[in-house]
C-alpha cells in the first residue's frame, strides 16, 4: 500500500492522480495509448453534446426539468443533485401532492454535477436543452457575460438557499400558462337589432372596458352560449375605439346565433400567443 505502480489487475484498489477534471463517483475511465490533446478533447465534448441533445429530443414526451450543477467541490454537487432528484414537481406549478400520477409529476434530470466553475460548454448545453444551471459557490467566466442572459441560472453560497431559489424557478415554469386575457365586460341593457349575421345591443360597462375589434363570449346564467367579435362601438352616438367602466355604449356584435337578450354579459378578451 503506498507504493507506485505501472498497472494494475482487475478489482484491484488504486489511488489516481493528475486529473485535469474531477470525475464523478462511479464514473468509470480507461487508460489508453492515443495522446489526450486539446483537439481530441475537444471533439469528445462536441461529440458528448449531440449525444445528450439527441436523447433530450427522445425523451421530449417525459415529464422532465433538465438541470446542470456545478459546484466548489464534488461533495456539495452531489448534495444538491441528491436533493433534487428526489423532489417531484406537479405539472400545474408547486410540488406534487400525494394524489399526483407519476404521468402528472415532472422530475429534475440531472445532465451534469460537477465541482468547477461554469463554463462556455455549460451554457451552450443549456441553451439547446433549456436546462437550469445551479452555481453552488462558484464563479461564472465573464467573457461568456452574453450567454449567460440567455438562460437560467440559479446561483448562490447556501445548498438550502439555491435549492429554494431552483425549485420556485421549476414552479414557476410548470404553472399553466394563460391563453387569454379579459378586457372588460358589458351588461346587456336592451337589444336594438338583431340580424343574419349581426346583433346590435345597449349595454353598460360594468368591468374594464370596452374595445372595438376583439372577441367576445356572451355569458348567461354562468354559461357562455357564443362567441362573436365587435365590429362597431358607439358612445352617446359617435363612433369610437374604447369606452371606459361605467359608461353606456352601443355595441354591433358580428354574431348570428344564438341571439343575445337583456341581461346577458358580454365578456371582452384577447388571445395571448
Amino acid at each position: 500500500m503506498g507504493n507506485q505502480i505501472t498497472k494494475a489487475t482487475f478489482s484491484s484498489p488504486v489511488v489516481t492522480i493528475g486529473w485535469n477534471e474531477l470525475p464523478l463517483v462511479g464514473v468509470g475511465f480507461s487508460a489508453e495509448k492515443v495522446p489526450f490533446t486539446p483537439a481530441l478533447k475537444a471533439a469528445k465534448k462536441i461529440g458528448e453534446l449531440i449525444e445528450r441533445v439527441t436523447k433530450m429530443e427522445e425523451e421530449k414526451i417525459e415529464n422532465v426539468i433538465y438541470a446542470i450543477i456545478k459546484a466548489d467541490v464534488a461533495s456539495s454537487a452531489e448534495a444538491l443533485k441528491e436533493s433534487l432528484q428526489k423532489i417531484k414537481f406537479s405539472a400545474k406549478g408547486g410540488s406534487a401532492s400525494g394524489g399526483e400520477t407519476d404521468e402528472d409529476a415532472f422530475t429534475v434530470k440531472i445532465l451534469k454535477s460537477e465541482a468547477g466553475n461554469v463554463s462556455e460548454n455549460d451554457l451552450k448545453t443549456a441553451l439547446v436543452s433549456n436546462a437550469i444551471i445551479i452555481a453552488f459557490n462558484v464563479k461564472i467566466d465573464p467573457s461568456i457575460a452574453l450567454v449567460r442572459e440567455k438562460v437560467t441560472l440559479v446561483s448562490g453560497n447556501i445548498i438550502y438557499e439555491v435549492l429554494d431559489k431552483t425549485k420556485k424557478i421549476i414552479e414557476e415554469r410548470l404553472k399553466p400558462k394563460a391563453e387569454r386575457e379579459e378586457i372588460g365586460r358589458v351588461q346587456v341593457l336592451a337589444i336594438f337589432r338583431q340580424e343574419k349575421n349581426r346583433q346590435v345591443v345597449g349595454g353598460k360597462i360594468i368591468s374594464g372596458e370596452a374595445v372595438k375589434g376583439v372577441r367576445v363570449e356572451i355569458l348567461r346564467s354562468d354559461s357562455v352560449i357564443g362567441q362573436g367579435r365587435i365590429v362597431s362601438l358607439q358612445s352617446e352616438k359617435k363612433e369610437t375605439g374604447k369606452i371606459e367602466t361605467g359608461k353606456e355604449a352601443g355595441i354591433a356584435v358580428d354574431m348570428g346565433e344564438p341571439k343575445i337578450a337583456a341581461g346577458d354579459i358580454i365578456i371582452l378578451f384577447k388571445k395571448l400567443t
